[in-house]
């Protein structure tokens, strides 16, 4: 899954034929993950923003990482933080509180997530179609079900 060390990729993030903004995957050494994106040309502005989330091991071959996440829009501002082990979610904080879902209840998270970088980082990285993925980013769960590896045939879930 790491993509090989101080590797930076960076994506435009699109809507047809107009670019919103930019994405940016970055991995350090000691196995820190960073996902970040700006938004700056979004219709009316209205989308406008920034991400910065950040994945860090616990310890070097751990499975154990916290998350911590700020985002920021022309509306809004939300940091969120937890920790995965094992695929088990734990001690999730969103702030402000009323951002919360029920899924910000760490025993409401079903088991085998990863982060948003760690699930970004392993799409970056794969050799081949990869199985299920389930991308938690403190507030929902998200499924990536690949069909087959014709990218028409793909499925994102909600």
């Amino acid at each position: 899954m790491a993509l090989p060390a101080g590797a930076e990729h960076t994506f435009a993030v699109r809507l047809g034929n107009t670019q919103l903004g930019g994405l940016t995957l970055s991995e350090t050494r000691s196995g820190g993950i960073t996902l970040t994106s700006a938004l700056d040309n979004t219709p009316f502005g209205v989308f406008d923003g920034s991400f910065k989330g950040r994945s860090t091991p616990e310890q070097a071959g751990g499975s154990a990482r916290t998350f911590v996440a700020l985002s920021q829009s022309t509306r809004k501002t939300r940091k969120v933080s937890f920790r995965i082990a094992g695929g088990k979610v734990s001690a999730v904080e969103v702030i402000p509180p009323k951002e919360q879902t029920d899924l910000s209840d760490p025993s409401a998270v079903p088991s085998g997530v990863m982060d948003p970088a760690q699930g970004f980082a392993m799409l970056v990285s794969a050799q081949n179609c990869p199985k299920r993925i389930q991308i938690y980013d403190g507030r929902r769960v998200i499924a990536l079900l690949p069909k087959g590896e014709d990218p028409g045939e793909s499925l994102l879930k909600y």
